[in-house]
């Protein structure tokens, strides 16, 4: 008797939840996201703290090996080491992430309709889905990220103002980063689509489009906002790395650079500034360490926030496009007769 009642509080709490879904605005969905991310964050900090590990540990090879550089000669072993740490380390890194994202991407899936979900179960539906998330989210980075990188990049090289005049340069590249643009936003749900839709690599960034499709502006004006926010507040949570060095009495970075000078723009610049220390001693490696920790952690404090908003979004437009709050009101009403018609059988 008490398996039916378990199945009936369970069902009562996917209704309940189904009930409450419905299409939201941009208020909305910030509102929802801070929410679920208080009322959840202990799932969402267990997530996260896989990649805190591996993104320290990354952090601290990458620094012992810069070490090791600068020790030995350029033809030692210790230097052809150290000089191939940092690549190997970066796209570990980039792994990790992807998974991470993926996990936290079908966690709050879960946690939105109401459904009871552990950190390890999240884990090994990322590892069902490991392919097609990663070649789906491989081909959402190399087109969109490296192409807008790219671009950006071209424009501050010399030579390609002598291949192409500057006029002809110029729109070259805006054509470029509106391209990348415009595919990181029709592709934003891949990653979603391949979790917990469980479709295919090049299913997913179909089902993604087709979800953006005719509300291309609407969908950029919110994920843009949204990440916005989530920028300004890993932003200010370190407030500037000569702040946090001088709170642990550690050596300023870069002390080549004059501090008296450059204007208010510069100095606001250099509040928000993010990143490591650079180490010129092993002595100073302590204080790298505690930085690299404290970037990590703060990473991984905020990376669930921006996740959870693209995720509201996703649910928004399938709600608006496809009416999936009458789809689970309707799945879960025949979950709910089942189950009185077990208890009373």
């Amino acid at each position: 008797m008490s398996e039916p009642m378990a199945s009936s509080q369970a069902s009562d709490c996917e209704v309940s939840s189904a009930a409450s879904l419905q299409p939201m605005g941009f208020t909305d969905i910030l509102d929802s996201m801070f929410s679920l991310y208080r009322n959840h964050f202990r799932l969402f900090a267990k997530i996260c703290s896989v990649y805190f590990v591996i993104a320290l540990a990354a952090n601290l090879l990458d620094g012992m090996s810069a070490l090791l550089v600068s020790t030995g000669d350029d033809l030692s072993i210790l230097s052809r080491v150290g000089g191939a740490v940092p690549l190997v380390t970066f796209f570990v890194a980039i792994l990790a992430m992807l998974v991470v994202a993926g996990t936290l991407f079908f966690g709050v899936t879960q946690v939105y309709l109401g459904k009871r979900v552990t950190a390890g179960a999240a884990f090994r539906q990322t590892k069902r889905r490991f392919w097609p998330l990663f070649y789906s989210g491989s081909l959402y980075g190399i087109v969109t990220i490296a192409l807008l990188f790219i671009c950006t990049v071209g424009l501050s090289i010399p030579f390609i103002y002598l291949v192409y005049p500057p006029g002809n340069a110029v729109l070259a590249v805006g054509i470029g980063i509106f391209a990348a643009i415009y595919l990181g936003v029709r592709w934003i749900f891949c990653s979603l689509a391949a979790v917990f839709e469980e479709k295919s690599a090049f299913q997913s960034l179909k089902r993604s489009s087709e979800l953006v499709k005719g509300e291309w502006w609407r969908v950029f004006g919110m994920v843009i906002g949204i990440f916005l926010l989530t920028f300004f507040i890993l932003g200010i949570l370190p407030l500037s790395r000569g702040l946090i060095s001088g709170v642990m009495d550690g050596v300023p970075v870069d002390e080549e650079s004059p501090q008296e000078d450059g204007n208010l723009l510069d100095k606001l610049a250099s509040l928000f500034a993010l990143g490591l220390p650079k180490l010129t001693s092993w002595s100073s490696f302590p204080q790298y360490a505690i930085w690299s920790c404290l970037d990590a952690a703060m990473t991984c404090l905020i990376l669930p926030v921006g996740l959870i908003g693209v995720t509201l979004v996703y649910f928004d437009r399938r709600i608006r496009k496809e009416g999936f709050d009458i789809e689970m009101r309707l799945t879960n009403k025949e979950i709910l007769q089942g189950a009185s018609d077990s208890v009373r059988n």
